[in-house]
């Protein structure tokens, strides 16, 4: 049975499959030099910044979205954004995005946010969730530049 429960990064980073996970989560993002920053987590966790979540099938750790809230300082308005958002390709079948994606949903709206940020790499399976999703709009594009 799926189980959605807010986590700490540190039990995400710790999970005993976390070195499958991550490197799924380094390739399905196409970002060649993930390194997590356990201090930098730890510190935004501290400040109330950083929420997270671990999706649990069977006590395994097969899916993860953390997200970040605060003020922002154009309008004054609490937003929330979606820092990371993953399902194991192989368990996705089990309606694990959808329930992050509501857990963080349903966080954002009790920290008072008046939005939540998404992005999705164009042609992920994120991006046609997403499109999907009622209540999402897309409203930007995003381009990287890698320096």
């Amino acid at each position: 049975m799926l189980e959605i429960k807010p986590v700490s990064y540190s039990e995400i980073l710790d999970a005993p499959n976390s070195a499958e996970l991550l490197h799924a989560y380094s390739k399905d993002c196409v970002m060649p030099d993930y390194d997590p920053q356990r201090q930098m987590y730890a510190a935004l966790e501290n400040s109330g910044a950083l929420h997270c979540f671990g999706a649990y099938l069977e006590d395994m750790l097969v899916g993860f979205a953390s997200v970040i809230t605060g003020v922002m300082p154009h309008n004054g308005k609490r937003m929330a954004t979606i820092e990371s958002l993953f399902a194991l390709p192989s368990h996705r079948k089990y309606g694990i995005g959808d329930a992050l994606l509501s857990a963080v949903e349903v966080l954002a709206l009790k920290e008072g946010c008046v939005a939540l940020l998404y992005t999705a790499r164009v042609g992920s399976p994120l991006e046609v969730v997403l499109s999907r999703r009622p209540g999402c709009k897309e409203s930007h594009t995003m381009f990287t530049r890698w320096l």
